[in-house]
């Protein structure tokens, strides 16, 4: 219940209630209820219903009810119900119900009912429902009801209304399509 909690080289840091709680060096660095939560060098930054999250070269980042999420150099970055969810140089970045999704060097993307996902170099970027999903150098690039689906140097799959030997299936008014680059897999 304190306004902040601080610990500098620490095995662990762990505020609940609290205005802040930030570790530095710490194993890990946990907040419940804080307005933010931040660890350096920690292997683990957690934090739930914080206004913001940031880990770096922390092992993971997870925030839940955040306003925002950002990791660097962190394994995975996970966001749910977040304003922004971006990872640099991590293994996964993930964002739920999230504004923006973004990863970069990241070996996947993805992002669900988000306004836009952004992955560079990734291995993988995902959008379901997003407004704009783009991906630059990754194996592949897929967008389900999205905007725009844009993929450079990558595989892009999304969804359109007519396509070569395709099916159009129309169920009670409902127009159901896809479409796979012509490879008609």
């Amino acid at each position: 219940g304190a306004g902040s909690v601080t610990g500098t080289g620490a095995g662990s840091v762990t505020g609940t209630g609290a205005g802040s709680v930030t570790g530095t060096g710490a194993g890990s660095v946990t907040g419940t209820g804080a307005g933010s939560v931040t660890g350096t060098g920690a292997g683990s930054v957690t934090g739930t219903g914080a206004g913001s999250v940031t880990g770096t070269g922390a092992g993971s980042v997870t925030g839940t009810g955040a306003g925002s999420v950002t990791g660097t150099g962190a394994g995975s970055v996970t966001g749910t119900g977040a304003g922004s969810v971006t990872g640099t140089g991590a293994g996964s970045v993930t964002g739920t119900g999230a504004g923006s999704v973004t990863g970069t060097g990241a070996g996947s993307v993805t992002g669900t009912g988000a306004g836009s996902v952004t992955g560079t170099g990734a291995g993988s970027v995902t959008g379901t429902g997003a407004g704009s999903v783009t991906g630059t150098g990754a194996g592949s690039v897929t967008g389900t009801g999205a905007g725009s689906v844009t993929g450079t140097g990558a595989e892009t799959k999304q969804p359109v209304v007519e396509r070569g030997g395709s099916m159009v299936a129309i169920v009670a008014g409902l127009f159901c399509y896809e479409q796979t680059n012509g490879t008609n897999e």
